[in-house]
């Protein structure tokens, strides 16, 4: 079954069908379609994050039980679908103890390494002997 062009572009008639009854022999359906829909985003939120955020980025937790947790910043120190972090400071239970948190459940703040194209390289010359030239790698301040 596909919606109609009008139901992929204003979800409001799709809501106000439901909402009238005019869908409940495919309720179920629908949420467990969109209860799927739900886990692969996760998945594939988690999997991007596994891969781009690195041990000693600075992360954001979001998404997460206890609330209290929520919008608290912290250290990445291991990578995975699962990630540890340190938090910045002593919260509820957690202290400032390592905590497991889910991949897709943080968002980069801060990478810990520069990206390549934040470093400009420079030459340089030692004066006094005339030796160099040295490569040294700068890091911009943009």
């Amino acid at each position: 079954m596909s919606l109609p062009y009008v139901a992929k572009t204003d979800p409001s008639l799709l809501i106000q069908e439901i909402e009238e009854g005019a869908l409940d022999f495919a309720l179920n359906l629908m949420q467990n379609a969109i209860n799927s829909r739900r886990e692969m985003i996760r998945s594939s939120e988690a999997r991007r994050n596994a891969m781009s955020i690195k041990v000693g980025d600075r992360v954001v937790l979001k998404g997460l039980r206890p609330k209290y947790l929520n919008g608290l910043s912290a250290e990445v120190v291991t990578v995975g679908t699962k990630m540890n972090v340190r938090l910045d400071r002593p919260v509820g239970k957690y202290g400032r103890n390592i905590t497991e948190v889910p991949a897709n459940c943080v968002t980069l703040v801060r990478s810990a390494l520069p990206n390549i194209e934040d470093v400009t390289p420079v030459m340089l010359v030692d004066p006094d002997t005339l030796d160099g030239p040295f490569l040294v790698e700068e890091e911009s301040n943009e």
